[in-house]
Order: C-alpha cells, then structure tokens, then sequence
C-alpha cells in the first residue's frame, strides 16, 4: 500500500511541478529492449547480436555502430523503437529530453552524409527528428553546425514536435537552433532512437532520456530534476516497505 502511494506522489509530482507527462524515461542499468523499447535491425545490421551493437555501464547507454556498415549501397538500421500508448494519441506536443556525446563517427557512402545518433518522433502523421555528429547537426533534413559546437562533449537536447501546428523546434543547451516545418508521414505513432543508417554508423554515449506531453514544456534542468526526485521517492517507499516486511 506504501508503494502505491508513494508511486501516486511520484506522478503528481511529476504532473504539477513539471506540467507535463512523462510517457517513458530510460534508465541505464539495462538496456532499452527490458523497458518495453523493441531492438530492430535490418541491412547490414540484421545478423548483429545487441550486445555488439549497443551497452550500458556506469549509469549510460553506448552506441557501438562504429565499423559495422557495408559499403555505399547498404542501408538499414540498428534502432530502438517504443509504440507509444493510446492515451498519447491526442497530444498536441511530444518533446524528446537528452543528454548525448558523440566519440566517433563514420560515413562509408559518399555522397549521402548521414548523422547516425538518431531521435525521431512520429507522432498523428507528422515527424521530428534529429541527428548528432561530432562537429554537425542534423534537423528535419537540414545540416547546420552552431557557433562553437562540439558533439564529442556532453551535451543537453531537446526536440519539439508540434502536430497541431505541424512544426518542431530543436534546442542544444537550453538554446533553440533550429525550428520549422515538421514531416509528413505514414508510420504509425512511436519514439526511436540510435543508429538509423548502416552507411553512416556512431560510437555514442547516451546518459539522460526523457519523453513528454503536454503544451507546457519544462527546461530540461527541471524536468529531470523533477524525475529524479519522483524517483527517489519510489525508491524509499520501496526500501521502507522492504524494512518493514
């Protein structure tokens, strides 16, 4: 009964301070595919095993994509994808909260650089999506690098999707860096992230992910601060109902 209340607390807390709703938040002791994230490969990943493709170790997730694409023709993916819940379907905004660096990237097809540390959102028949490399951004078809940046260091995201006015805005560092029109799509409703092309692989470093709705969108120092503390909270009601059994 303890451990419902305090979970009860944790989403209320999330709710009123944050106002915004949390639809899923990775945590880096396991890997994405044991917390309802579905691992897809295809092309020159599809006989990889996850273990060689993607990690976690002390609190972060790596991308190790470095080396396994095959040649300028060869595309596939080696993704993440979470379907989202039904009760999302209405949602008007759908932001992505991440803290990611980039330690090495390739391209293998020459004439189609592509950023292969990837986060998309689909979400009611619009797209979202950005790509990280070392010295390059990538948003919604665009290539643009800002003023001093360096994706080999850590660095906060965020990434914006509007569907009622079918629009998304990106920000690195709290700053907006690109925004515009969003992209029409068939694909039916749900996050991705990682690797998205066999021909232009990453070795990424993944430490902090966090997706939301709602039309009040938090910085994204308040957000994870915000579920850090729910998340303690579960925590000790946890460890109390433990010491009390």
């Amino acid at each position: 009964m303890l451990n419902k209340a305090i979970l009860i607390s944790a989403c209320l807390l999330l709710t009123s301070q944050a106002r915004a709703t949390v639809i899923t938040a990775l945590n880096f002791n396991e890997l994405p595919s044991e917390q309802g994230w579905t691992l897809v490969k295809s092309g020159p990943h599809a006989n990889d095993a996850e273990g060689d493709l993607f990690s976690v170790s002390g609190g972060q997730l790596f991308q190790n994509t470095v080396g396994t694409g095959q040649g300028f023709s060869s595309s596939g993916s080696a993704r993440y994808d979470f379907t989202t819940p039904s009760s999302f379907a209405d949602a008007d905004v759908i932001t992505f909260f991440f803290t990611t660096r980039v330690t090495a990237h390739e391209d293998t097809r020459q004439d189609f650089s592509w950023a292969s540390h990837f986060f998309s959102i689909y979400h009611d028949g619009q797209r979202a999506f950005a790509g990280i490399k070392p010295g390059e951004l990538f948003a919604n078809g665009t290539f643009f690098t800002p003023a001093g940046y360096d994706g080999g260091l850590t660095n906060s995201y965020q990434l914006s999707l509007f569907t009622n006015t079918n629009t998304f805005e990106f920000y690195l560092n709290g700053v907006l860096v690109r925004s515009g029109a969003s992209t029409a799509t068939t694909v039916a409703d749900r996050f991705s992230i990682m690797d998205g092309t066999g021909t232009a692989n990453a070795d990424a470093v993944l430490s902090q992910f966090v997706a939301v709705s709602g039309t009040v969108v938090p910085e994204p120092s308040s957000l994870f601060g915000v579920f850090l503390a729910s998340c303690a909270l579960l925590r000790i009601g946890l460890r109390r109902r433990r010491v009390a059994a």
